[in-house]
């Protein structure tokens, strides 16, 4: 959901001014370009102020630091974006409809802060889920401080074509000297997913997963 910045931080004096940029969910910033750039490449340049915390450029996996104001430029294909720190982001695969499973999904995990993320299924075609047909599988992300923390816990519920497990590929920012991770103590190898550490895991449904990445 897009939202004022005001309204998610409404303790700081900044973010009451920041008229022109808002956050799409808990994770996103948003900035968009609103002048017209004079460069010939197009590239615009404005500002940007970013509230408490560690915050990720979005396309480069720049760290930034809250509380301040930016001047950030923007290519004509792209605009600024940042992510949090702590943020899971979910991506699936492409699907024609909605009644397509989505098993096989991408956790995009930043470093620099702590989240939660409830991902939520039903059988896409029905209105079943009306009915308590629908199932929520919670991801809870720590920074440590010498790596990530990541606790994917039982799914709770179930619907009609419900598949028995997950298939997770992790995707790591902010620690590109990332070396070794465990699944509930055991080691397992990270393996480079554009430039990025990650891990490929299955999460069986009924089961709990701690996984650690230092």
């Amino acid at each position: 959901m897009m939202r004022a910045m005001v309204l998610d931080y409404q303790d700081d004096p900044n973010a009451r001014q920041a008229e022109f940029q808002y956050t799409l969910g808990p994770d996103l910033l948003i900035a968009p370009i609103y002048q017209e750039s004079n460069r010939d490449d197009l590239t615009a340049t404005r500002s940007l102020y970013l509230p408490e915390g560690t915050w990720w450029d979005f396309w480069t996996d720049e760290r930034r630091t809250g509380r301040q104001t930016l001047a950030v430029e923007a290519p004509i294909d792209s605009l600024p974006l940042l992510v949090r720190g702590g943020a899971i982001l979910v991506y699936g695969e492409p699907v024609r409809r909605a009644s397509q499973p989505q098993n096989r999904l991408e956790l995009h995990l930043y470093a620099g802060g702590n989240g939660t993320l409830d991902y939520y299924e039903d059988d896409g075609r029905t209105q079943a889920y009306r009915t308590g047909e629908r199932a929520i599988t919670s991801f809870h992300l720590e920074d440590t401080g010498e790596g990530l923390s990541l606790n994917i816990s039982p799914t709770n519920g179930t619907f009609n074509g419900q598949s028995a497990e997950l298939d997770l590929t992790l995707v790591v920012h902010g620690m590109p000297k990332a070396r070794s991770a465990t699944i509930n103590g055991q080691s397992v190898p990270l393996r480079p997913f554009d430039g990025k550490p990650s891990l490929a895991i299955i999460h069986p449904r009924n089961t709990t997963l701690q996984i650690t990445i230092r």
